[in-house]
């Protein structure tokens, strides 16, 4: 990939971005499977950045994340096979799933301001269940406290209320969606853990200053 040699093995997931140079072969064991997926420009370059993807060309996925991606890959194909009713919007749906799946896997840089073990925990269940209609509590058995633990180590370590926090990070995800997707808007708040619409736009409205149709029209226009 743009003249650096990677080795692909089992339970490894290839990233190549649209203006990657690429190239591969397969070694003495022969034949290999493999499966695309590709994104649409202009918006995949965005996604992937946001997601922190774009400067990893090969992810190593453990064991319970490639059968979870695995399993995607086979419902995507399932659609494209049959292409039932809004067969677009729900394969949008399975790959953007896909990348969020894959995201944690990432080798991270050690941070010069270390969360500590139990926050760290609070934070990677946040962003494992974005799909999930999960609250403080749901992040603190995760972590292994009490509630008010765990909210005072927000507040201590991330200047910002435990609620707050984590209403922001699904408000992100689903800004992230409204810009790369053609979801409908109930959908994308059932894609953050939020089914009830009505609840999803004024969550929405009050983080990010616009309703979520408002914000998808001034993107578009953008």
């Amino acid at each position: 990939v743009n003249g650096s040699q990677y080795h692909v093995g089992s339970h490894d997931l290839m990233i190549l971005m649209p203006e990657n140079a690429f190239e591969y072969h397969t070694g003495p064991a022969g034949n290999w499977e493999r499966i695309f997926v590709n994104l649409w420009p202009p918006f995949s370059s965005e996604l992937f950045r946001q997601l922190g993807l774009q400067d990893t060309p090969v992810l190593h996925l453990p064991a319970a994340t490639f059968s979870a991606v695995l399993g995607k890959f086979e419902r995507i194909l399932s659609l494209l096979r049959n292409r039932p009713r809004d067969h677009a919007r729900l394969l949008s749906l399975l790959v953007y799933d896909i990348l969020l799946c894959v995201a944690p896997a990432i080798p991270r840089a050690p941070s010069p301001r270390q969360l500590t073990r139990t926050l760290a925990s609070a934070v990677a269940f946040a962003e494992s269940h974005i799909a999930s209609h999960i609250n403080v509590r749901d992040l603190a058995r995760a972590a292994g406290c009490t509630v008010a633990h765990v909210s005072r180590l927000f507040q201590a370590h991330l200047h910002v209320r435990a609620n707050r926090w984590l209403a922001n990070l699904k408000m992100r995800h689903a800004a992230l969606l409204l810009d790369s997707t053609s979801l409908r808007i109930e959908e994308i708040g059932e894609a953050v853990g939020f089914p009830d619409p009505y609840h999803f736009s004024a969550t929405f409205k009050r983080i990010n200053g616009a309703s979520p149709s408002a914000y998808r029209s001034r993107a578009r226009r953008w």
